[in-house]
């Protein structure tokens, strides 16, 4: 009979099942360096993920879904992307963001790029120069002492997508056909803690100097908003944390072609910023969601309509970001949108709202406003904003 072994990262709520086999728990020791983590062969808790062998291979996935079958590298790839889920791994912070960190003098400059960004091999490059490397996937954000907000490392090695860039040079580590998790030189240990000190967001280009370039709140908060890791906590503290990050944070776009230069031009440039003063509001909790069932929408077209209470309202630039008041959803307005939502601050049929609209824009046709506000209410109403009163 096979021995069952359950994985427990220290600090998380419930354990891995790893189905009897210690070859995952060999490799993580490997990947998750700075990360402790502890073996059983028997637990209370649920596992909140499988990794179990099947034949040469495993089939991992979280309890209750269709498993993936794949080859070892890639299941412990599937447990590290799950780990956000886990509600220990949330318990102290405020937002879990996709996002690289490295600090640089003293300070964690963050990349919250999508996927292929470049923000895994610059922060290797950048680790090779002796900053430390916080993250190059997930970064849990918490207030500090002073309500500072600071961005705590996973101990966790960066994941190289092959073939890696040539002016990385050759790196050794556990591979196999798609990934590579190589060694670094300055890898903090699971929990320590830095300062934020700016954000920029990556975009590589052929043949470009390496140049900074500002990034206006709107622009920030619209890319942010997707990189959201932390679906479990509540869409009105990640909204109003969000919101205070990228006010008070200083945002650059950096246009690069060679590691070398970008890694040149942040080593110049980043520790000359001033010591942040953003501070996150008192009144936010760390309001952990359980699995909520579907939202049953309290508003239907030809109603009355009017804005449920407590909704997280966050105005950045030209648009009006809202979190509904259970935590679920956040949806971004444009002027226009955020028209409509003042007007449903009060009970209004919508017909009344497209007469409003249809006099304001005269050269548009009415069918086609009228089409346009029963789509936002709609979606307002999905997103529990909005009610029959």
């Amino acid at each position: 009979m096979v021995k069952p072994v359950f994985l427990f990262f220290e600090g998380l709520s419930a354990p891995v099942d790893l189905g009897g086999s210690t070859e995952l728990a060999e490799l993580a020791a490997t990947v998750c360096p700075g990360w402790p983590f502890t073996l059983l062969d028997q637990t209370s808790v649920p596992p909140f993920f499988r990794a179990v062998p099947d034949g040469p291979r495993f089939l991992s996935g979280r309890p209750g879904t269709q498993p993936k079958r794949t080859d070892a590298l890639n299941a412990l790839c599937d447990i590290i992307a799950a780990l956000p889920q886990d509600r220990g791994f949330l318990s102290d912070c405020l937002l879990c963001l996709h996002t690289a960190a490295v600090e640089i003098n003293g300070g964690l400059v963050l990349f919250p790029n999508t996927r292929r960004a470049g923000k895994s091999t610059l922060s290797v490059a950048l680790a090779d120069h002796g900053y430390a490397l916080f993250t190059d996937d997930y970064l849990r954000i918490r207030r500090g002492s002073d309500d500072e907000p600071l961005g705590v490392a996973n101990g966790i090695r960066p994941r190289l997508r092959l073939p890696t860039p040539t002016d990385l040079g050759d790196r050794s580590g556990p591979r196999n056909r798609q990934y590579l998790y190589p060694g670094v030189p300055n890898l903090p240990a699971n929990g320590r803690a830095s300062l934020l000190k700016a954000l920029v967001f990556l975009e590589r280009r052929e043949g470009e100097a390496a140049r900074l370039t500002p990034v206006s709140p709107d622009d920030a908060m619209r890319a942010m908003l997707y990189q959201n890791f932390g679906r479990h906590l509540h869409s009105g503290t990640t909204l109003a944390a969000l919101a205070t990050l990228v006010e008070g944070l200083p945002r650059f776009r950096m246009v690069y072609d060679r590691l070398g230069d970008a890694v040149a031009l942040l080593a110049s440039e980043m520790p000359g910023l001033p010591a942040t003063s953003v501070r996150l509001d008192r009144g936010l909790n760390q309001t952990i969601l359980d699995d909520l069932p579907d939202p049953i929408p309290r508003w239907s077209p030809g109603h009355m309509a009017r804005q449920v209470r407590d909704v997280t309202a966050r105005r950045i630039g030209d648009s009006l970001y809202l979190a509904d008041p259970e935590g679920r959803t956040i949806e971004r307005l444009d002027p226009t949108a955020s028209v409509i939502w003042q007007m449903l601050e009060e009970p209004v049929r919508p017909a009344d709202v497209t007469d409003a609209l249809a006099h304001a824009f005269p050269d548009t046709p009415r069918d086609r406003i009228e089409a346009d506000v029963t789509a936002l209410m709609q979606g307002l109403a999905r997103a529990l904003l909005i009610e029959t009163p």
